[in-house]
């Protein structure tokens, strides 16, 4: 039986990749309640050439080779590296976990190619077996494998695809099977540990079908905070309930994914935005669950003392009766401004606020673009010019979490709801700004080695940041409500409106200017992005050029019609200001 008090904490984040295994970092883990560690960084793009799948770090004999560098040079590297943090965490009292995605299968399912692997084939089960076994046999230190069956490097053949073994036979008639294998494998490989499955891309009927099958099985679950991603605001939903009890029913322990981090994927590559508030909600949703062993971050946890997001977890894991208000009264002690507790907590409704629902592409928030397009404004819901995310959750469930799912074009109205969400988040963020006093934001401390001080601006910038990018949406959204109004209106109608569309335009573009001097007055310190990254379009470089703006609203002055025209119209997508910048086409 696992204790309820599971807590695996993550090293580094993809956005910068820890370096810090140091033996007084993972004792500060085990201080702040952690009792097990992911070894390795499973992120699509391969940070800092971490560990993604099985044959990183050993030979799959009959598997495509390893995506990670330098062929078996690499292999070697990464297996010490493992190795030597297996050991320092067992020295510190911590277990640990390697995450990998299997069966491996290069790019093709991202890129729509027939599948080297399958799980209905004997030997897929069978090479894995091996691997396994010589997995344990290099790594004596290892204690848990968490795998992903569906997702980044790993994929599962469709039952309405072509595959001969698969054709026809559903899915939760084949996982399970090839799951079983490899926990009772492990299981014997580790009699004190286990092999956990993380559901991930399937549909949540998939999902709760596969978990039923896996009853008895010595095999642990590891669920997203909700059916749709992780998501802070928004953790154990109907499909986890539900997941979670029918779990208990055959003896499977759950752990839940969670974000504890002020460095997460909902806003990298920003690493201070403080919203601690958000942080308790969360967690107190999730252990409010019966069945539920543990937590488990999902990102990844930076080496940064003053991370005020993972310090109220801890507090909270010291003291899980405490109310919100005192763990923020009891860390703005800390940080000796007491002040800083009220700001923490308007701040964490701002975030609340924010429309996390309206598509997937609202998250990566650092990444989005103020200074965005002047074509007509939209929400976007995939990706654009780059790889199809053709998975049976895209296709089913996850349209009951995100408004928008496809790049057709929105309806008015969905774009007015996302536009007033946005500005409502932008105005509690700035009255969260407002209490801070003006010396504290722009120059608090004149020794430069003053690390409170330093990392108070920081919080301050990013919440800045926070505010420009939600009002650069709710002005781009509104704006372009105002343009179509504009052409179908009756002459009586047209002055009022341009009035508006000229007011909005002009707040835009100071908006704009906020934005680039936030930067200049604090570049965001951030890993350089990988060629994935670059390719896919979800780094792009900073646009930096107001000009386009500047000339819109010139134009608006001369003459409306010829602005009509020309801005705020339809296009295709391009994604030219980044696939983060949601209302960019």
């Amino acid at each position: 039986m696992i204790a309820r008090s599971v807590r695996i904490a993550v090293l580094g984040t993809p956005s910068q990749p820890e370096t810090d295994w140091s033996a007084a970092r993972l004792r500060d883990l085990r201080r702040d309640g952690f009792t097990d560690i992911q070894v390795n960084i499973a992120w699509s793009y391969r940070p800092a050439d971490e560990v993604l799948t099985l044959e990183d770090l050993v030979a799959v004999e009959g598997a495509p080779a390893s995506g990670g560098r330098d062929g078996d040079g690499g292999r070697a590297r990464r297996l010490a590296a493992v190795r030597t943090r297996t050991e320092a965490a067992h020295d510190a009292g911590l277990r640990t976990l390697l995450h990998v995605g299997l069966p491996y299968q290069g790019r093709a399912g991202f890129d729509g190619e027939a599948l080297p692997q399958c799980v209905s084939d004997p030997a897929t089960a069978e090479r894995y077996d091996a691997a396994l076994g010589e997995l344990a046999d290099r790594l004596p230190d290892l204690d848990d494998l968490l795998i992903y069956t569906y997702d980044q490097d790993a994929w599962l053949c469709s039952e309405f695809g072509d595959c001969p073994r698969c054709s026809g036979v559903p899915l939760h008639r084949r996982l399970p099977a090839f799951l079983a294998s490899l926990a009772t494998r492990w299981r014997r490989l580790r009699p004190h540990g286990r092999l956990w499955w993380e559901p991930w891309e399937l549909s949540a009927g998939q999902a709760l079908a596969c978990i039923d099958a896996l009853a008895g099985v010595p095999i642990g679950l590891m669920l997203h905070s909700n059916v749709g991603e992780v998501i802070s605001t928004a953790a154990a939903d109907r499909f986890v309930r539900s997941a979670v009890a029918g779990a208990a029913r055959g003896g499977v322990p759950v752990v839940v994914e969670v974000f504890l981090s002020s460095s997460n994927e909902e806003v990298e590559p920003w690493r201070h935005l403080p919203v601690p508030g958000v942080t308790l909600r969360q967690l107190r949703a999730v252990e409010a669950l019966d069945g539920v062993a543990g937590i488990k971050e999902y990102f990844g946890l930076q080496a940064d003392p003053f991370d005020v997001n993972a310090l109220a977890a801890a507090a909270h894991f010291a003291d899980p009766g405490a109310a919100d208000d005192t763990v923020l009264e009891l860390l703005a002690a800390r940080f000796e401004r007491p002040w800083l507790a009220r700001f923490w907590r308007l701040a964490s409704e701002a975030y609340e606020l924010y429309p996390w629902d309206a598509s997937w592409f609202v998250r990566q928030l650092g990444r989005s673009e103020p200074v965005h397009a002047l074509s007509a404004a939209t929400v976007r819901g995939t990706q654009t010019a780059a790889s199809e995310w053709d998975t049976p959750a895209w296709r089913s469930t996850r349209h009951a979490v995100f408004q928008r799912v496809d790049d057709s074009e929105p309806h008015p109205w969905l774009l007015e709801d996302v536009q007033l969400r946005f500005q409502a988040a932008a105005d509690r963020m700035t009255e969260a700004l407002a209490g801070v006093p003006h010396s504290k934001a722009g120059g608090e401390a004149t020794d430069p080695d003053d690390a409170v001080a330093a990392h108070v601006r920081a919080q301050v910038s990013e919440a800045e940041g926070f505010v420009t990018r939600t009002t650069a949406y709710a002005c781009h959204l509104r704006a372009t409500a105002l343009a179509a109004l504009m052409r179908s209106a009756p002459p009586e109608r047209i002055a009022p409106l341009t009035e508006e569309l000229r007011a909005v335009l002009r707040r835009d573009a100071d908006n704009q200017v906020r934005e680039l001097r936030r930067r200049a007055a604090r570049p965001d310190d951030v890993a350089p992005p990988s060629a994935l990254q670059l390719a896919e379009r979800w780094v792009v470089p900073a646009r930096d050029d107001l000009s386009e703006i500047v000339a819109a609203i010139a134009l608006l002055d001369d003459d409306p019609v010829a602005f009509l025209d020309r801005y705020l119209l339809p296009q295709p997508g391009t994604a030219d200001a980044g696939q983060f910048s949601v209302t960019s086409r």
